[in-house]
Order: structure tokens, then C-alpha cells, then sequence
């Protein structure tokens, strides 16, 4: 699961933890990221409040009316086509991400993500015993406009430390940093991702999981 998803399949894993053999969460968003990164800069919260409102008032309802005429709002709510893929693959995600249902989705998931979905998870968690459980993390950020480096220093850290927090959970669970990687480790750094899956399977069926497969 990666970020969001990560965050759902730990709620997944609490609920249904004989379902789960092993589990691997590339740079996962923590039940505690809100309200940590309030307390260290509360201008985040405000942020992201901003943004979320963005979504409701003018992508949501670009996506809705259509975007003809609009290559900018477009580009701010959809995206561009991303170089690393295909033609017709960056088509398909492009006109996935234009729809009324995907922005619906991306609002609601924006506007809970650090409340309802966050106490949710946090209300659910418990041990995951000795699961295999590896959690990938992102190399530090650099400083950004406006921000100190102390308080990109701390920033970075306390993600490092949240992360921590997740792989505590089980008795053989590993955070483990990846060099050179950007929040989307699996694009930036695939291999690192790939490894990580292949040693949490294999572990799940030394564990006696024989029908764990990728």
C-alpha cells in the first residue's frame, strides 16, 4: 500500500489480521501525521485546508461542466501527462482523473484523511505480533520556500519516526530509508519496492502462508 493506501491497509490488517500474511507500505501516511505535523508547523493544517477546499470549488466542479477552454484549471486539478509512461497510459489516467466520480472520491478522501479516516485507524490499531511487515520510506526532503532548515530538519525526522512508529507494530517490522527516492518510491527506486515484496512473501511462506503469492 502506498500512501493513502497504506494508511487503508493497516486499517484492513487490524480488522482482519488472519487475513493477512505479510504487508508492505511505501511511504504510508500514519494515523498520527495531522496531528504531529500541526504541532510542529500548524501552517500545514492550513494548507491542506486550502487545497481541499480548492477541490469542492473548483475542481469538482470543473469536473462536472468540463474542462474545454480551461488548460490551466485542468493541469491543477488533473495533472499532465507523465514522461515515464506511456501515450495511451498516461490518456487513460488523464481521463480517469477528469472525472466527476475520481474528484467526488479525491475531495472526500482529502477532507478526512487527517480526521474521521485517521481516528478510525488510530481506534482499530493493535499488535500485528511477528508479521512480516516492511515499511519503505523516502529520502529526506529538501528545505522549501519559506521554511527554515531546521524545520525541514525536523519535518524529515518526525516522518522517519512515524514510520518507525508503524514497523513497531510488529516484532520483525522494518522501516527502511530509500536513497535518492521521492514520495512515489515504486517509480523513483522500483526495485526497492519490488525486493521488499519478494522478502515479505517469502518470509509469509516460511511462516507456513503456502498460498501467499504476488
Amino acid at each position: 500500500g502506498h500512501s493513502l493506501g497504506g494508511l487503508y491497509m493497516q486499517l484492513f490488517a487490524d480488522r482482519y489480521r488472519s487475513e493477512v500474511a505479510g504487508m508492505v507500505l511505501v511511504d504510508p501516511v500514519s494515523f498520527d501525521q495531522g496531528r504531529r505535523y500541526d504541532q510542529l508547523d500548524p501552517s500545514m493544517t492550513s494548507e491542506n485546508a486550502k487545497f481541499v477546499r480548492s477541490l469542492r470549488t473548483r475542481c469538482l466542479p470543473a469536473a462536472r461542466h468540463g474542462y474545454a477552454g480551461k488548460p490551466a484549471l485542468f493541469k491543477d486539478c488533473v495533472g499532465v501527462p507523465d514522461p515515464r509512461f506511456s501515450k495511451a497510459f498516461n490518456q487513460a489516467f488523464l481521463a480517469n482523473h477528469s472525472t466527476t466520480k475520481y474528484m467526488q472520491a479525491a475531495w472526500s478522501e482529502w477532507a478526512n484523511v487527517f480526521t474521521v479516516s485517521s481516528d478510525e485507524v488510530r481506534a482499530a490499531q493493535r499488535s500485528y505480533g511477528d508479521m512480516p511487515l516492511v515499511v519503505l520510506s523516502r529520502a529526506p526532503f529538501p528545505r522549501q520556500p519559506r521554511e527554515t532548515q531546521a524545520m525541514r530538519n525536523a519535518k524529515n525526522y518526525l516522518w522517519v519516526e512515524l514510520h518507525d512508529d508503524i514497523a513497531a507494530l510488529s516484532t520483525r517490522g522494518v522501516n527502511e530509508i530509500v536513497p535518492a527516492a521521492g514520495h512515489y518510491i515504486q517509480f523513483d527506486k522500483p526495485g526497492a519496492a519490488i525486493d521488499a515484496i519478494r522478502h515479505t512473501v517469502e518470509t509469509a511462506r516460511a511462516d507456513g502462508h503456502a498460498s501467499t503469492a504476488v
